[in-house]
């Protein structure tokens, strides 16, 4: 639905089919299938961890790169994540080491919806999620 309130050609109907055989809204973004998606992404947490690492490539190339006159690698990061996504060890892992190396331009977009593909969060899922993530920075 962001992608719809953006301007990306994603319609209401394209929502309305989510997670539909050949659908422009699947249950995986998929990078040249739908409009506005970067990157493809696999098992829930993937997307962090990509996310990570496209932050440390922007760093590294602004590092190297960039000059006082051209600042070509100027810009932020920006990962959707979801309860789901934070159930998922390796979004721990990858959110440790965005804090560790202090990448200040990484933008996680919390969904905190309080429900999971089969239902409440809370039915199996207990974290205190905010000392977990201030803990990183």
């Amino acid at each position: 639905s962001i992608l719809h309130h953006m301007g990306y050609n994603v319609s209401l109907n394209d929502i309305k089919s989510f997670r539909q055989l050949n659908s422009k809204t699947p249950g995986h973004p998929e990078f040249g299938h739908t409009d506005g998606i970067d990157a493809t992404t696999g098992p829930l947490g993937q997307g962090i961890a990509q996310a990570v690492g496209m932050a440390i490539a922007e760093e590294y190339l602004a590092k190297n790169f960039n000059t006082n006159e051209h600042k070509v690698f100027n810009h932020y990061t920006y990962a959707l994540t979801c309860d789901g996504d934070l159930q998922e060890g390796i979004s721990y892992e990858a959110m440790s080491l965005a804090g560790h190396l202090v990448l200040s331009k990484l933008i996680l977009l919390y969904d905190s919806n309080d429900y999971q593909l089969d239902g409440a969060v809370d039915d199996a899922y207990s974290d205190d999620l905010k000392s977990r993530c201030m803990s990183m920075n």
